[in-house]
C-alpha cells in the first residue's frame, strides 16, 4: 500500500533529522535541549500512522521454545509443495505466516503443529 510506504519514508526522515539534531546538541553539551529533542522525536513517532500486521498473533499461539519456520522447512514438515501451501492460504485452509520483513514470511511451529493436530482430530 502507498500509505505504508509513505509512513515508512516519513518515519525514516523524522529519525534522520532527529538523530542529526540530537548529535549537534550533544556536541554543544546542552542536556536540556537534548532531552527536549528526544521527547519530541518520540512523540512524533508515536503519532505517526503504523502499518497493521496482516497475520494476527494471539498469546495462546505462542509456546515456550516456539520457533519460526521458513517456507522450505514448512514444506518439509507438512509434506506439501510451496504452491499448494500458498493456494491453501489463499483459500483460508492453512494458517497465514507472520511477515517479519518486506520479503520475509515465517510460520510459528506451534501454530502449524496445532493446525496438523486439528486435521487429525477432524478425521476421527
Amino acid at each position: 500500500m502507498q500509505t505504508e510506504g509513505a509512513a515508512s519514508q516519513v518515519h525514516g526522515y523524522v529519525m534522520a533529522v532527529a538523530s542529526e539534531t540530537i548529535r549537534n546538541q550533544m556536541r554543544a553539551r546542552d542536556p536540556s535541549v537534548h532531552a527536549n529533542m528526544v521527547s519530541a522525536a518520540l512523540s512524533t513517532l508515536s503519532t505517526a500512522p503504523q502499518a497493521k500486521p496482516k497475520a494476527s498473533l494471539h498469546a495462546d499461539d505462542i509456546v515456550r521454545g516456539d520457533r519460526f519456520m521458513c517456507i522450505k522447512e514448512l514444506c518439509h514438515k507438512v509434506g506439501m509443495g510451496k504452491s499448494t501451501i500458498y493456494r491453501w492460504i489463499d483459500d483460508g485452509q492453512f494458517p497465514e505466516g507472520v511477515k517479519l520483513a518486506s520479503q520475509m514470511v515465517r510460520w510459528r511451529e506451534s501454530v502449524i503443529d496445532a493446525w496438523m493436530a486439528s486435521l487429525s482430530s477432524d478425521a476421527r
